[in-house]
């Protein structure tokens, strides 16, 4: 046992927080099947609650005992990972429960990002053995402004063709994640266009540049945070919806030293702090968990209807970031002003309204349980 554990808490104190709606309603029977078993034989100690209403896993993360549990382990899709970082996110002691309670994914949900991306793979059993034998990795979280209000980003915001996509056919859910091709399509064929402004702080901003900083770090971020584990660097008190920002809220200026880009026929608007957005859609594959940038992938609607549904289906394996069309960068921190009234913005998959906002990246402000100290190898080259 001290072998097999060795640098890794053997039996975990797991919450499990299931979504009953999670899997096209099979999130529990998958739970039961194929990950109570894997924890009971690994002596886990576990409490399981099913959610019951929108935020309740927002609610429950806000009011828990954190001395309790060493991870909260999510049966659903990207949504309650989303509502259990924002619930920790407003505590006084958030910068302590987000760095020292590890959050999980046991892929239940039609987007099952987290998982795809730290274990390459969407099977639930890999999951619960990669909970199991994995060690605090800390990631980097992305908060937006948007108004007066503040929300804290573990995966992605997008506007445009795949916000539409997603949001637009909600009532299509009961065909799976065949509803997002079908939207997308329809999108694609259409050639719609959203048009905005688009403020920018580079980090990489070019293919070439990525690919070098990715290759530099993969392995060495890998090593270190199998040595080290989960090491936060956000330790100022109080609630992360009141932490300072370094560049300040949608409600300041535009620093001067960020790029302005005026977008008036972009098609597809992508950013994201994982590789996998599902299963099928590898959308950043140099994406790295905690160094200090957010992934952006951006094409025109002017690239034709033939070409953009020939990205769209080579995002399944990471290779459209091979074509001239698609513009791959870093960066820190970025303002997009939509120019159309109609519309959905997606953060995290979750619909907020469609207006201006602001995204800037907090390094190493929470934690996930991985096995090789950092994401799935996309084996894509840039």
């Amino acid at each position: 046992m001290a072998e097999a554990y060795k640098g890794i808490k053997a039996e975990k104190k797991l919450l499990v927080l299931i979504n009953p709606h999670g899997g096209q309603g099979k999130a529990k029977s998958i739970y039961k099947k194929y990950g109570a078993p894997i924890f009971a034989a690994a002596h886990c100690k576990t409490t399981v609650i099913t959610t019951t209403h929108h935020y309740h896993a927002a609610q429950i993360a806000e009011e828990l005992d954190i001395d309790m549990y060493d991870a909260i382990v999510c049966c659903s899709g990207d949504g309650i990972p989303h509502e259990v970082i924002n619930g920790f996110a407003k505590r006084s002691d958030s910068h302590r429960a987000l760095a020292e309670v590890s959050i999980c994914q046991f892929p239940c949900g039609s987007g099952n990002s987290m998982a795809m991306s730290l274990n390459g793979t969407a099977s639930p059993s890999i999951a619960a053995l990669n909970i199991v034998k994995g060690m605090p990795m800390p990631i980097d979280l992305m908060c937006m402004t948007q108004g007066n209000q503040r929300a804290v980003s573990f995966l992605s915001q997008t506007y445009g063709l795949v916000a539409d996509a997603d949001l637009g056919t909600e009532s299509l859910r009961w065909m799976g994640g065949t509803r997002f091709a079908i939207g997308a399509l329809m999108r694609a064929l259409s050639e719609a266009t959203y048009p905005c402004e688009l403020h920018v702080k580079y980090a990489h901003e070019t293919k070439k540049a990525v690919s070098e900083h990715f290759n530099r770090s993969y392995q060495s971020s890998s090593q270190q945070n199998i040595q080290e584990g989960s090491q936060s660097e956000y330790r100022e008190s109080g609630s992360l919806f009141k932490k300072s920002l370094q560049y300040g809220s949608i409600n300041d200026p535009v620093p001067s030293d960020w790029q302005t880009l005026t977008r008036n026929k972009l098609g597809f608007f992508y950013v994201g702090k994982m590789p996998w957005m599902a299963s099928d859609a590898l959308v950043f594959p140099a994406s790295l968990p905690n160094d200090g940038t957010l992934d952006l992938v951006t094409w025109d609607s002017t690239i034709g209807r033939l070409t953009a549904i020939d990205l769209l289906l080579k995002i399944e394996k990471g290779h459209h970031v091979h074509s001239n069309d698609v513009q791959y960068a870093k960066i820190e921190a970025y303002r997009l002003i939509p120019k159309i009234q109609d519309g959905y913005l997606s953060i995290d998959g979750e619909s907020f309204p469609l207006q201006p906002f602001q995204v800037e990246v907090i390094r190493n402000a929470a934690c996930l349980l991985s096995s090789t100290g950092s994401y799935a190898n996309t084996n894509v080259n840039l």
